[in-house]
């Protein structure tokens, strides 16, 4: 059974030494999580922005596709129409 009476000096700065290492290991810890903390969220903006680039650049693909496969037929048509005709 422990009892605190009977420790020495030695077992009592033991003690006290390992509990200042334990508690400097959980405070750099701590501190490094704040450190670190600005690395993770650049490499998560930068994952985001590549997801709004490929969202923008599907968008920009389909539309272009809408404008090259719809639209720009009936505008070369209407320029054939309204050409003059020449002798």
């Amino acid at each position: 059974m422990f009892n605190p009476g009977s420790m020495t000096l030695a077992e009592l700065s033991s003690v006290v030494r390992d509990f200042g290492i334990v508690g400097t290991l959980v405070m750099v810890g701590w501190k490094g999580r704040s450190w670190i903390q600005p690395v993770i969220d650049v490499f998560s903006e930068a994952k985001n922005f590549f997801e709004r680039a490929d969202r923008h650049m599907t968008t920009m693909e389909t539309q272009m596709s809408l404008l090259l496969n719809n639209h720009l037929a009936h505008l070369k048509q209407e320029i054939k129409e309204s050409e003059p005709v020449r002798k």
